[in-house]
C-alpha cells in the first residue's frame, strides 16, 4: 500500500520519475529516521521516503532528513498534532498547530501591551515554549515580529479605507498634539476618526493617523496635515466635524479647510471645541479666585506636611490608620492641566478626614506644622460638592461607544442648576434675548441641514409606523428627574402632533417623545437604539441624526492615545522611528477596537502620576529630623503599644476623640 501512494505521489509530477519498486528493512538511527521509509526505485536506486507527505530524500542526507521533520518543513506535519499531545481545541474542534498564526497573534499581543519587540527574542523563552508548550516552535526574532506587526497594520490601514469609501455616511474627527516626553525633540499630531455604521447603528472609531509634527504649530500647517490625511483616507467630502481644543492656530487651521472643502451650512459645526477643555478652564478660572485659592494652596500644605517624602510622618500616619482601621489613600494633587485634579484630590482627603486631622494636629501642637482648621475642612466638602458636578459632566463626555455631544446641553443644565440656589435661575433680560437668539439659530441650523439632506435623501420611502425608543433600566436620580419634569412641561405648552403635517421635519418636531417617558427609561436613554427604531418612519432625519450625533463634544479619544503613546515612545524606546511608532499607535487602537474595549487602558502597569507628582513636589522640601520622643514614638508603635495596652499588654479600642497628644506621645 505503500508503495503505491508512493508511486502515485512520485508520478504525478512526471511520466518519467522512478517509482518505489519495494520497501526495504530499515535499520538505520530510529531517532532520524523512524518517519522515513527506505525504498528500492524503479532505477536501481534506494531513497528515503517520508511516510507523512511522501516526498524523497537522498537515503544517506541525515540531516536534511531531520531537518524536514523537527523544524518541521513537512507539510503533513504542520498540518495535524504531534503524537502523545492532545488534538483537541477548547472549543471541540481539530488542533492545528501553525507557526504563521502564531507569529501573528505575537505581533498583535506586543502591539495591544506596549512590549518590546524582542520580547520573544530570547533563547530560554524558545526553550520553554518547546519543552512545555509546542515542540515545533522555533524562535521568533523582534525583525519577523515587527515584519509582521506592519503586516498587520498595513492590511488594517487597507480595510480602514475600503471601508471609508464604502460608507455612506459622514465622519467626524478629533485630533490633538502631543510633544514627545524624555527630552525628545519631536512633536506628533494624532487624528481619530468617529462615525455610526449604517445597520447596526453603533459608534465606531479608529485612530488613522499619529504624524511627526514639528514645530512650529501654526494654523497652515496644522491643515496641510489634516489635507494629507483626508486625501489618504478619502474622507476629502465626508467630514461632518473637527473637534479641536481652543487654540488659536486649530481656528485658523479650521478657516483654511473650511475655505477649502466649502462645507454645508457655511461650516457652522465644522469646528466642535472640546467641552473638556471648556469645563476645565471654567472651574480653574473659578478655583484662582483668592480666597478659595488660599484654602487649595493651604490644603496641599496640609497633605505635605503628611506625606512628606523621605520623613516618618508618612509612616507614623499609615500606622495610625492600620490601627484605627481606617484608609491610608495616597494623596492627589491638582494639575492645571489634568481635568478635575482638584476635585480628586479634595475627595481622597475627604474619605480620610478623621485621621489627617487627628495626625495633623498632633504635628501642629509640637509646632511641625501650621495649624489647618476645622472651618477650612467644612470649606473643602462645599466646593467639593461643587466640583463633582463638573467631573461627571467630564466622565460622562468623555465616552467612546455611545454618543457625547447630544449630552452637552443636559450636562450644562445640571452644572448651571448646581450652581443657582435651589436650581431656580433669575434670567436678566440680556440672558433671556441670549437664550432666544440662540434658539433661533439652533432651531434655523436644524431645518437648514434637514434640507440639504432632504435633496439628498428625500427619494427614500417613508413609513408612517412607529418604532419603541430604548429599553427600560434602573437608574435616574434627582437631577434626571428634574430634568424630564421640566421637560414635560414645557412639552405641555406646545401643541400636539398634528397628523395632517406632511413634511417628515415638521411631524418631528411637532411630535411629543417627551411624555411618554418615565424616569427609569429617560435617566438611561438609548439615542441610538431610538433612531435604529425610527429609521423607517424618519428616513431623511435619520441620516442627518447618524452624521451629527457622533460628533465628539471632547478630544478624550485623541488625548487617550497622546497618553498612550507616552508609554510606547518610552525611555527605553526612543529610537523607535516615526513609521514604527504610528504603526504601534495605530494598529493597537484597531485590534482593540476589534475587541470593542478602546476605552480601557491596555498597558499591564500604567504610570502612577500622583506618585511622580508626589516626590517631585516633596523634593522642594527639607526632611525635618526625628527627635528622640519621636523615635521612641516609632518604637512603641512597631511594638503594638502606640494606644495603651491592658493588663496583658492587648491593644485597647481606638477613638480619636478621647486622645490627646499626651496619650499619643
Amino acid at each position: 500500500m505503500a508503495s503505491q501512494s508512493a508511486s502515485t505521489t512520485q508520478g504525478a509530477g512526471s511520466s518519467s520519475a522512478p517509482t518505489v519498486v519495494q520497501i526495504l528493512p530499515n535499520n538505520r538511527n530510529l531517532q532520524i529516521f523512524k518517519d522515513f521509509n527506505l525504498c528500492l526505485m524503479s532505477d536501481d536506486t534506494k531513497k528515503a521516503q517520508c511516510i507523512h507527505c511522501f516526498h524523497f530524500f537522498s537515503k544517506d542526507s541525515s540531516s536534511t532528513s531531520k531537518n524536514h521533520i523537527s523544524h518541521p518543513h513537512c507539510e503533513a506535519l504542520k498540518r495535524v498534532s504531534e503524537s502523545g499531545q492532545s488534538s483537541m481545541s477548547q472549543d471541540g474542534s481539530i488542533f492545528v498547530y501553525n507557526p504563521d498564526v502564531l507569529h501573528e497573534q505575537f505581533a498583535g499581543l506586543v502591539i495591544q501591551r506596549g512590549l518590546p519587540f524582542n520580547h520573544f527574542d530570547d533563547e530560554q523563552t524558545t526553550r520553554v515554549f518547546q519543552k512545555h508548550l509546542q515542540p515545533k516552535y522555533n524562535h521568533v526574532s523582534r525583525t519577523t515580529l515587527k515584519h509582521n506587526a506592519i503586516k498587520l497594520w498595513v492590511a488594517a490601514k487597507q480595510a480602514i479605507i475600503n471601508g471609508f469609501s464604502n460608507l455612506n455616511t459622514n465622519v467626524n474627527l478629533t485630533t490633538d498634539v502631543w510633544s514627545a516626553l524624555h527630552g525628545l525633540p519631536d512633536s506628533y499630531i494624532c487624528v481619530a476618526a468617529h462615525w455610526i455604521e449604517p445597520g447596526t447603528w453603533q459608534m465606531m472609531k479608529r485612530v488613522i493617523a499619529f504624524e511627526d509634527f514639528p514645530v512650529p504649530y501654526t494654523g497652515s500647517a496644522l491643515a496641510k496635515t489634516l489635507r494629507n490625511v483626508f486625501v489618504n483616507f478619502k474622507l476629502e467630502n465626508k467630514i461632518m466635524s473637527i473637534t479641536l481644543d481652543n487654540a488659536s492656530n486649530n481656528t485658523s487651521a479650521i478657516g483654511k479647510l473650511r475655505l477649502k472643502y466649502e462645507p454645508p451650512m457655511e461650516g457652522r459645526f465644522y469646528h466642535s471645541r472640546c467641552v473638556a477643555h471648556i469645563i476645565n478652564l471654567c472651574v480653574q478660572d473659578g478655583l484662582a479666585v483668592k480666597e478659595i485659592n488660599k484654602i487649595k494652596e493651604s490644603f496641599k500644605t496640609m497633605l505635605k506636611d503628611v506625606f512628606k517624602s523621605g520623613g516618618k510622618n508618612q509612616q507614623r500616619y499609615s500606622r495610625i490608620c492600620k490601627q484605627a482601621g481606617k484608609p491610608c489613600l495616597s494623596p492627589h494633587w491638582d494639575v492645571p492641566t489634568r481635568w478635575n485634579s482638584t476635585y480628586h484630590m479634595f475627595l481622597s482627603g475627604l474619605k480620610q478626614r478623621s485621621t489627617l486631622m487627628y495626625f495633623h494636629d498632633l504635628l501642629a501642637s509640637k509646632n511641625r506644622c501650621h495649624q489647618f482648621s476645622a472651618e477650612n475642612w467644612v470649606i473643602i466638602e462645599g466646593l467639593t460638592q461643587l466640583l463633582e458636578v463638573f467631573n461627571n459632566a467630564t466622565k460622562i463626555l468623555s465616552g467612546v461607544y455611545y454618543p457625547t455631544s447630544p449630552l452637552v446641553l443636559q450636562q450644562i443644565v445640571f452644572m448651571t442648576t448646581k450652581l443657582t440656589y435651589d436650581g431656580v435661575t433669575d434670567l436678566s433680560v440680556f440672558e433671556r434675548c441670549s437664550a432666544t437668539k440662540a434658539k433661533k439659530w439652533f432651531d434655523d441650523s436644524l431645518e437648514g441641514f434637514y434640507n440639504i439632506y432632504y435633496v439628498k435623501y428625500g427619494n427614500l420611502t417613508t413609513e408612517s409606523t412607529s418604532g419603541g425608543s430604548s429599553s427600560k433600566a434602573s437608574g435616574g436620580g434627582n437631577q434626571m428627574t428634574r430634568l424630564l419634569n421640566q421637560l414635560q412641561e414645557h412639552r405641555k405648552k406646545k401643541a400636539r402632533n398634528d397628523p395632517s403635517l406632511s413634511s417628515e421635519y415638521e411631524r418631528y418636531v411637532n411630535s411629543d417623545f417627551v411624555t411618554l417617558l418615565d424616569n427609569s427609561v429617560f435617566g438611561t436613554f438609548d439615542l441610538l437604539g431610538f433612531w435604529k427604531a425610527k429609521e423607517l418612519m424618519y428616513p431623511v432625519l435619520s441620516r442627518m441624526a447618524m452624521d451629527k450625533i457622533s460628533v465628539q463634544a471632547t478630544l478624550v479619544a485623541s488625548e487617550s492615545a497622546c497618553s498612550t503613546s507616552g508609554r510606547v515612545l518610552s525611555i527605553q524606546r526612543t529610537r523607535l522611528t516615526q513609521t514604527s511608532l504610528e504603526m504601534c499607535m495605530c494598529l493597537k487602537d484597531h485590534l482593540d477596537a476589534q475587541e470593542r474595549k478602546q476605552h480601557k487602558s491596555g498597558f499591564e502597569n500604567p504610570i502612577d502620576f500622583e506618585e511622580e507628582i508626589l516626590d517631585a513636589e516633596m523634593q522642594q522640601n527639607e526632611v525635618i529630623p526625628l527627635s528622640k520622643e519621636e523615635i521612641a514614638l516609632d518604637v512603641a508603635s512597631s511594638e503594638g503599644t502606640m494606644f495603651g495596652s491592658g493588663s496583658r499588654g492587648e491593644e485597647v479600642d481606638y477613638d480619636m476623640t478621647n486622645y490627646g497628644y499626651d496619650d499619643y506621645e
